[in-house]
């Protein structure tokens, strides 16, 4: 398990891809709901963005980096969530998923005193 500065960074990490695999799955729904149910992705995919949210909080900028060291932290790992969801026909990371990822990058920047136009991050084309 990485380290990062703050807790929550790890604690997010874990809960959106557990709630990915569970979407992905189908495993929060009765045996009865299952009947009616196609599943929407193959969570085994899940693991590939784990990797990309990893390496993107292990990026974090220092307290002191200057803007453009956050844009340089941020277009990268929006590129890779699109790459990794287009490879998937967009059906992983959706827009409660991006809205979810853009109050996580907020709060990495706010944790570092820095606010962050995060309603500017499109991870779509």
């Amino acid at each position: 398990m990485a380290r990062f500065p703050f807790e929550f960074m790890q604690l997010f990490i874990d809960e959106f891809t557990e709630q990915l695999e569970a979407f992905g799955s189908g495993s929060y729904l009765s045996e009865d709901d299952r009947d009616f149910w196609d599943q929407p992705f193959d969570p085994a995919v899940v693991p590939e963005l784990k990797a990309i949210l990893l390496d993107f909080a292990n990026a974090l900028p220092e307290e002191d980096a200057p803007g453009e060291a956050w844009d340089a932290w941020i277009a990268p790992f929006a590129a890779a969530v699109d790459a990794f969801n287009a490879k998937h026909d967009y059906a992983v990371v959706e827009l409660e998923e991006e809205a979810d990822l853009r109050q996580w990058i907020a709060r990495m920047g706010q944790a570092r005193g820095v606010e962050l136009d995060v309603d500017a991050i499109e991870f779509r084309p």
